[in-house]
């Protein structure tokens, strides 16, 4: 089990601001597709499921903001998106 908590700014710069992150281990891929809307709201970033559930995705620790639109690796979401 995994348990996160999330509380202020990223220490290293404002693009990451609001993201929870991870450090990726050799051989460790992100498998995962989370169905819902990318929501950033009051410092959070989270997805919205279909029945209003919000979850806290871990990122890469790659991952920054591009203003609205989310940067994982090379692939771009901006906030709204679908599927994350």
């Amino acid at each position: 089990m995994i348990v996160v908590g999330f509380a202020g700014r990223s220490r290293e710069d404002g693009n990451k601001d609001g993201l929870a992150l991870y450090r990726s281990e050799s051989g460790v891929g992100d498998a995962a597709v989370l169905n819902g809307e990318l929501v950033r709201e009051g410092g959070c970033t989270y997805v919205v499921g279909d029945h209003g559930n919000r979850w806290l995705p871990l990122f890469p620790k790659d991952t920054a903001w591009d203003d609205d639109v989310l940067v994982v690796g090379g692939d771009r979401y901006p906030t709204g998106e679908r599927s994350v």
